[in-house]
């Protein structure tokens, strides 16, 4: 992710960049979170869900430790995404929010983790082409781990209505693939 971090933020193609991160990957994430005093947004906010267990969103900065951690430890493991967008943390927060969760027949809902570089590229898949533009309307960018390739990463996004993925190659990382907790 580290490598992901210096290529995206090259581009400065959106005036902000988050991290989207998995807390069931690593509980530690949130423990860091609060230890570094970063302003964060858990995107799953429900009380049967304890906070070390839940989505959280955060900004990335280059000269900040927790970014710097989070990056770092991260790589590999499929904890998260990046995301680009002008929008503010808490106002990206309220629009993913709206697009993480379903309804089954019964009316039950149902929380899909498309944070996940394992999941995003099949829930882009399942969603029509008006609820990815929604999906994307703030201008919102998906950078994700490539599953299996340490020196590749996708990026999702929309141009002229449709649904792009860009493959993009990064500078290979130390040991991308080391066995740990979340692994891909």
């Amino acid at each position: 992710m580290q490598n992901l971090w210096q290529t995206v933020s090259q581009m400065g193609t959106y005036p902000h960049y988050y991290g989207l991160a998995d807390g069931a990957l690593n509980h530690y994430i949130y423990a860091h979170l609060q230890a570094y005093e970063v302003p964060c947004i858990a995107v799953l906010d429900r009380e049967d869900v304890p906070p070390e267990q839940r989505p959280w969103l955060f900004e990335l900065r280059p000269d900040d430790l927790f970014s710097q951690w989070y990056l770092q430890e991260s790589e590999g493991k499929c904890w998260g995404v990046v995301l680009g967008c002008p929008l503010k943390l808490s106002a990206l927060v309220q629009h993913l929010q709206q697009f993480l969760t379903v309804q089954d027949e019964t009316g039950r809902l149902h929380w899909i983790r498309a944070y996940d570089p394992r999941v995003l590229r099949a829930y882009l898949s399942v969603l029509d082409d008006q609820q990815r533009m929604a999906l994307f309307s703030p201008q919102l960018g998906w950078w994700a781990e490539r599953i299996g390739f340490a020196s590749q990463i996708t990026h999702y996004g929309m141009q002229d209505g449709k649904l792009f993925s860009k493959l993009m190659s990064i500078a290979p990382s130390n040991d991308c693939f080391s066995p740990g907790e979340g692994q891909c």
